[in-house]
């Protein structure tokens, strides 16, 4: 049977930076309709462990009400009944799906719709959580702690003009007709203007490409970090987020490494391209884009 409370469900998809950007509009979904249910339709990894799966609840210790199938139907104003299945096979109905399709990123609708709503899209935009930010910044603290490598890096990482330096390829270059590729020349830019700006930065590359970084980024203070693997490469994330500056990548993996790192003084730089669409692009106001 179905709630009498109105019912929003959000689907997760994608990788974990993806699936960050979901929990944060879930949760502004919470505060905004307090009446109603907020639930996450994690199906699609029951099937697609694609980027290590769904990883919010072991890398983060956060919990959602996960939506049933029913759930979902009734976010979708459809019956669940034998007839009403056949109907709308037949005749289709009134459903009630609200797409983020990249027109903005922002979308103010998905904050103002009451009722029954399912949610569809990347919702890659930091003004849908921007009045509970200390909220989503306190809900993503990485549980887990760090082992005795990445521990030691970690303090390293304080000790240093430390600067995190994102390279997404793999996956990137077999899309190209949606996502833009960072080349080198947009990493020696951003390092070079590091270099002009901080006193001694010292370059932590994170890549899943690390082959392409030691080949194309020489002569540099470098640290390539290479060993954080499989169920273990959201450590790289979290030890981004630890370095007093950034370089991102058009990757919302790095995005929050960049948005989570909590120094008064950072500097980010961010692709002035972000998709292959050069009107679209989700970096901060306050980060230097190039």
């Amino acid at each position: 049977m179905f709630s009498e409370k109105p019912t929003k469900v959000i689907r997760f998809s994608g990788g974990l930076g993806n699936q960050m950007f979901h929990y944060a509009l879930y949760k502004a979904l919470e505060k905004k309709f307090p009446g109603n249910r907020v639930l996450a339709d994690v199906s699609l990894y029951t099937s697609n462990t694609i980027h290590n799966g769904f990883e919010l609840e072991r890398i983060f210790g956060v919990h959602l009400r996960h939506a049933t199938e029913n759930d979902v139907l009734a976010a979708r104003n459809v019956g669940t009944t034998l007839t009403g299945r056949a109907v709308r096979k037949l005749l289709g109905s009134k459903q009630t799906f609200l797409h983020d399709v990249p027109t903005g990123p922002f979308q103010p609708e998905a904050l103002q719709t009451s009722g029954n709503r399912y949610y569809i899209g990347a919702w890659q935009s930091d003004q849908y959580f921007s009045k509970i930010a200390d909220l989503i910044k306190s809900d993503f603290f990485f549980q887990i702690p760090l082992d005795n490598h990445n521990s030691r890096l970690a303090q390293e990482l304080d000790e240093t003009a430390s600067v995190g330096v994102h390279i997404r390829r793999g996956d990137y270059i077999n899309n190209p007709d949606f996502l833009h590729v960072c080349g080198d020349d947009y990493y020696l830019q951003a390092i070079s203007l590091m270099a002009e700006k901080l006193d001694n930065p010292r370059f932590y590359i994170f890549s899943n490409d690390i082959d392409w970084c030691k080949a194309n980024l020489k002569g540099l203070d470098t640290v390539f970090v290479d060993w954080n693997t499989g169920a273990d490469s959201y450590r790289d994330l979290q030890l981004m987020s630890l370095c007093k500056h950034n370089i991102i990548a058009n990757s919302t993996f790095s995005w929050w490494s960049a948005w989570l790192n909590n120094n008064d003084h950072k500097l980010v730089i961010a692709p002035a391209r972000w998709f292959s669409d050069k009107d679209l692009n989700v970096a901060l106001d306050s980060w230097i884009k190039i």
